[in-house]
């Protein structure tokens, strides 16, 4: 099914919006709506992050940090920024070895870790409030 039929086009349409592709991810010249976006394009029209989003942030001043993995994102403590993102730095020939960490405070975090990273990052994050807040999580009991 194309991207401008089915249901969900319909609903989109009814909506006033379109589930047409969006164009800085796709080459819309190559693009044949074949539907196999998710399981990655057939046809080479589906763009890389490397060559769309990220000069795009590096364009508004966005501070990009290779080998650096989010380990968890909490309230700041200091005034004017709301985040705190701590994280560890990863050795470039063997990214399970850490060789640093830090932590960086923002005004606003844009978590886009895939499927896989954000859900862990969000429960890390979540495990570390309850423990700095003196509360524990329930646990099942047999």
């Amino acid at each position: 099914m194309p991207y401008p039929g089915g249901v969900w086009a319909a609903a989109c349409a009814h909506a006033g919006h379109t589930c047409n592709p969006v164009p800085v991810a796709v080459d819309l010249g190559r693009c044949t709506n074949c539907n196999w976006m998710v399981n990655g394009c057939r046809f080479g029209a589906k763009r890389s992050m490397l060559l769309n989003y990220l000069p795009a942030a590096e364009a508004c001043a966005t501070d990009i940090r290779a080998l650096h993995e989010v380990q968890a994102i909490a309230p700041a403590s200091t005034a004017g920024y709301r985040y705190a993102i701590s994280y560890l730095v990863l050795d470039p020939d063997d990214y399970r070895v850490p060789t640093g960490a830090g932590t960086i405070e923002a005004k606003l975090v844009i978590l886009a870790a895939g499927a896989m990273g954000t859900p862990v990052i969000l429960q890390r994050s979540a495990a570390c409030r309850t423990r700095s807040a003196g509360t524990s999580r329930p646990t099942a009991t047999a």
